[in-house]
């Protein structure tokens, strides 16, 4: 018999029985976290945050947000840039539809309207909360997990 066709069959059967039934050692698996969103906001091309215009004191949340939420003002990499983002986490994400206005100071707001629904239950991360829209100031997001930038020109 001929090793080159010979090869392909091993290879099958060394797969089917290196298939097994047994559970997966779900503490050696690292889940993805709970959504959170993250912007850089800039007035005119600006950040925000450090041109010293606005502080996290400045920031609020109005509407159907997760309870509790987070505000934290970050450093953040682009490249070799860094730059100060807002960021907002919450362990509260629960799955439906949240309706909420990012307020700037008296200045600024944006609206957002993010959907949430759980990862496929089973297996080690399942029932996770993952955005499954993002809406913008009625501009859906492609890219919900990306740094969201919020220009506001004056």
């Amino acid at each position: 018999m001929n090793l080159k066709k010979t090869i392909p069959y091993i290879v099958i059967i060394a797969l089917l029985f290196s298939c097994s039934d047994d559970e997966v050692d779900c503490s050696a698996v690292d889940c993805i976290g709970f959504p959170s969103l993250t912007f850089e906001i800039l007035e005119n091309g600006e950040n925000v945050f450090e041109q010293d215009l606005f502080s996290i004191e400045d920031v609020s949340l109005s509407g159907t947000v997760p309870d509790p939420s987070e505000l934290v003002i970050q450093e953040g990499f682009f490249g070799p840039e860094s730059t100060q983002l807002l960021i907002m986490t919450s362990f509260a994400w629960e799955e439906t539809t949240y309706d909420f206005t990012i307020n700037i100071g008296n200045s600024y707001t944006a609206n957002l309207i993010v959907v949430i629904e759980d990862s496929p239950s089973g297996g080690c991360c399942g029932g996770i909360p993952l955005i499954q829209s993002l809406e913008l100031n009625g501009e859906a997001v492609t890219r919900p997990y990306d740094v969201l930038r919020l220009n506001f020109d004056q």
